[in-house]
């Protein structure tokens, strides 16, 4: 009798101890599930959606439609023509390999993004498992960052953050695996320089398996490193600069127009834009890392951290949410890995009910995180958009304009495709707004769509935005309106009435007028 309940009592206690493991992770695990249906609820109407969710979508494409018919988008601005092309050349070169340029459309774009960031989803889960040895935990860090207004934002759009942050954690994952081989070690750095010419962004990576080298007293590996990519960055730099796109100023571009003045009143945004969703993860990482020890992780989650702090203070008004992305990623698996290993339901609720403060709370502020929703009139408005384009412009008619997809899609040229780029490059006193005005006053813009009321714009923040008084006063001196349509709900910012403003040559009015 003494034995049987003997074997009862440890049963209970094994079965209640079974219980305190997984109760709080199977809790996390069904939050964080919850939460990425509520982002990813949107997901196949957004794939769908033929129109742009905001305006970088409409400057990649435009410059990828431009490469692939053989323009010089590294090309000096001139006779008001400007492509911007400030990303790596490698998201160019693969988004013209992937789009028809008689037919542009944002789908293959998106599906690259969307295929990087599933991979980048298994990476994840596979870090966290290899932290944890816990396969809950990988399981979490799959679904985790879903979960997060960064993927809901980035995680299909037609740009080109995900590729290259995939590049960029694959390249710390290979040596994080093979830290000991060599070859890992070149191809971590050759992966990671592939990241950068995609785009110029993600920099933890390197900065962490360099940090490491260091601080684990590999110097002989740590020269080797950056060797590596010191050397193949320059070697890459002359390619682009001597090979693929000879007498352009690719330099120029991939790195001079990347710079814009600091601006003060966006490092608090920022700040908060990081704090709010990833503040919770940070503590659970820095508590993981502090029981269970990962020298390399460790360097990660400080380096990714530091850089974007770092990177505040030269934060222009272009910074974006995107910097939020490679510390999110590194977060995620680590503080999944805290999650599945806080045996007990105490210790595990003391990080499962702030997170899910925490995704609730930036579920409820998805506008401040610039989540595109799309809805069935989006649809009719972008349609009814390009209609009016096709049916009023002849094919390749010169279109100015805040978004550039817009007359890519319906047949129209965007020959500045990056307008707030180029009047921010104006206002640094980098580009002179000469030539842009003198095209104006001569009317070669066959049209311009402008996202706010010209004539009554005065102290208006969309029009200062991204054009100068100079480039106004000549609108309004040498153009007249003939036309409002209404934007899709993706294309309307806070600052505008949800209306496109048509204004065309008061020569071609006049011509019109005569023939009729």
């Amino acid at each position: 009798m003494t034995n049987m309940q003997s074997q009862s009592e440890v049963a209970e206690f094994s079965q209640r101890k079974t219980v305190e493991v997984w109760l709080m992770p199977l809790l996390a695990l069904a939050l964080v599930t919850y939460f990425a249906t509520i982002q990813l609820a949107n997901w196949p109407e957004r794939l769908r959606y033929p129109g742009e969710e905001d305006a970088v979508e409409g400057t990649q494409l435009s410059e990828t439609v431009h490469l692939r018919r053989g323009a010089h988008i590294y090309r000096l601005p001139s006779n008001g023509e400007f492509d911007s092309a400030i990303y790596g050349p490698l998201c160019y070169l693969l988004g013209a390999a992937v789009i028809d340029p008689n037919r542009p459309d944002y789908a293959p774009l998106r599906m690259l993004s969307l295929a990087a960031t599933l991979g980048l989803a298994v990476a994840s889960g596979w870090l966290a498992f290899t932290l944890a040895r816990r396969k809950l935990a990988g399981v979490l860090a799959v679904f985790l960052p879903f979960a997060t207004a960064f993927i809901g934002r980035y995680g299909i759009s037609a740009r080109a953050d995900m590729v290259a942050l995939l590049l960029a954690f694959a390249g710390f994952l290979t040596f994080y695996n093979f830290r000991d081989s060599r070859r890992a070690l070149i191809i971590s750095a050759v992966l990671v320089l592939l990241s950068f010419y995609y785009k110029q962004q993600f920099l933890g990576a390197p900065g962490a398996i360099f940090v490491y080298l260091v601080l684990d007293k590999r110097y002989r590996q740590a020269f080797e490193f950056l060797f590596t990519v010191i050397a193949g960055g320059l070697i890459l730099a002359g390619v682009f600069s001597f090979l693929i796109f000879p007498h352009q100023a690719f330099l120029q571009h991939f790195i001079a127009y990347n710079r814009l003045p600091f601006d003060r009143h966006v490092l608090l945004p920022e700040i908060l834009m990081f704090a709010i969703p990833l503040f919770i993860p940070l503590l659970g990482s820095i508590d993981f890392l502090t029981q269970y020890p990962d020298k390399l992780v460790g360097c990660y989650v400080g380096v990714s951290v530091g850089s974007y702090f770092l990177l505040l203070f030269s934060s222009g008004s272009g910074a974006d949410t995107n910097r939020c992305l490679e510390p999110l990623v590194v977060l995620s698996c680590v503080f999944a890995a805290r999650i599945a290993t806080s045996d007990g339901i105490l210790p595990g609720l003391g990080w499962t009910a702030p997170f899910a403060a925490t995704l609730a709370l930036v579920s409820f502020l998805s506008f401040a995180f610039v989540v595109p929703h799309v809805r069935p009139s989006d649809f009719t408005a972008d349609a009814a958009l390009q209609n009016y384009l096709r049916a009023n412009f002849p094919p390749r008619t010169s279109a100015l304009g805040y978004y550039a997809g817009d007359p890519i899609r319906a047949g129209l040229d965007a020959p500045v495709t990056n307008l707030w780029g180029y009047t921010a490059l104006i206002r640094k006193g980098a580009l002179s707004d000469r030539e842009i005005v003198s095209r104006i006053d001569n009317g070669s813009y066959r049209v311009i769509l402008l996202d706010f009321d010209l004539e009554h714009s005065e102290g208006d923040k969309m029009a200062d935005f991204y054009t100068t008084r100079a480039m106004r006063d000549a609108i309004l001196c040498s153009y007249k309106q003939t036309g409002r349509l209404q934007l899709p709900r993706p294309e309307i910012s806070r600052f505008t009435d949800g209306n496109m403003y048509v204004w065309v040559p008061k020569s071609e009015v006049g011509l019109s007028a005569q023939h009729k």
